[in-house]
């Protein structure tokens, strides 16, 4: 019963975002007008929930079998090495970070990054100058630093510091992007149809936010997801962790509302689907699995958003993570 994993996976992932329980916070973010996807991770606020710490349990134990002790009285040395190498711990020193895109064959050619850290960007600007291609300009009170790391990849960066002392590092693979990106956080006026802001809004529990523009149709195939696709504008997903559960909000907005009824007749016809299939075959243990994650699922319409809620135990996917460990 493979397949009802498949359906719901299709439905978890392709579905734009109504709020979560609590309060929203909204971040603007300046990219290029032809952007296909933003994603925003708050790296903190996803180490302060119980599945993340349990994810950075597991990512520093992997860590260490990667940099083994010298000996036993050792604490991970190596590691240790690294934040010193660095000048900062990206664990702790790291809050959120923003990836936007408008290439989804050849991301790495549109990405751009922006991380925003404390008062310290460590030895960054020290260590970059081993890069191969390095060279450096000055625009304002800024340094754009540039890199080579491929024969065909040019990557252009610079740590911007806010009237706090706060800083963000900046990433992109097109210059005149980092330019855009500095004089947006510098508050200058960036009217230029080049350029466009998004507003991404947080809720008090999400730690990821998913802001899809263009369903890239080609990549998807055929399928039950490809019917899905065809009426899809755009995707919005928020995930979060409250009282024991990781909670998931996803929305997808149509074209008009009879599409986006549509979308939400599917949504709830295939849950209705997966409790028949489980009193025609009771002993089907993928099934069983998929029940859990159905359990309070939530399906609406609100104009022309399509709308899905749902929350899993973090027990359960705290079992799906002790299978990697």
């Amino acid at each position: 019963m493979n397949r009802w994993i498949f359906c719901f996976a299709i439905m978890a992932t392709s579905l734009g975002g109504f709020p979560l329980s609590g309060q929203a916070e909204e971040v603007s973010v300046g990219v290029p007008a032809d952007t296909k996807f933003v994603v925003k991770l708050d790296l903190q606020a996803f180490k302060r929930t119980t599945i993340g710490a349990r994810v950075f349990e597991v990512a520093k134990k992997k860590a260490a079998e990667e940099f083994p002790h010298k000996n036993a009285s050792d604490t991970i040395p190596d590691l240790q090495k690294v934040h010193e190498m660095l000048g900062f711990d990206p664990l702790q020193d790291v809050g959120s970070i923003v990836v936007s895109g408008s290439d989804y064959e050849h991301p790495e050619k549109s990405v751009v990054v922006s991380i925003q850290m404390g008062k310290t960007a460590g030895n960054l600007e020290g260590l970059i100058l081993a890069l191969p291609g390095y060279a450096a300009e000055e625009y304002g009170r800024h340094t754009i630093h540039t890199a080579a790391p491929d024969q065909d990849l040019r990557v252009f960066g610079s740590i911007h510091t806010d009237s706090k002392g706060l800083k963000t590092i900046l990433m992109s693979t097109q210059h005149e992007t980092l330019i855009h990106q500095l004089d947006f956080l510098d508050g200058k006026p960036t009217a230029d149809s080049r350029f466009k802001t998004v507003k991404i809004a947080s809720e008090v529990h999400s730690i990821l936010a998913v802001e899809v523009f263009d369903i890239p149709t080609e990549l998807i195939g055929e399928g039950p997801q490809s019917g899905v696709a065809k009426i899809v504008k755009a995707v919005s997903v928020r995930l979060g962790e409250s009282d024991g559960y990781v909670t998931f909000a996803v929305a997808l907005t149509a074209p008009t509302e009879k599409q986006a009824e549509q979308l939400r007749q599917m949504a709830q016809g295939l849950i209705a689907l997966a409790s028949l299939a489980e009193s025609v075959d009771p002993d089907d243990q993928d099934l069983k699995h998929v029940l859990k994650f159905v359990e309070g699922m939530k399906v609406s319409r609100d104009g022309s958003l399509a709308k899905l809620a749902f929350r899993v135990p973090v027990d359960e996917l705290n079992k799906l993570i002790d299978q990697i460990d």
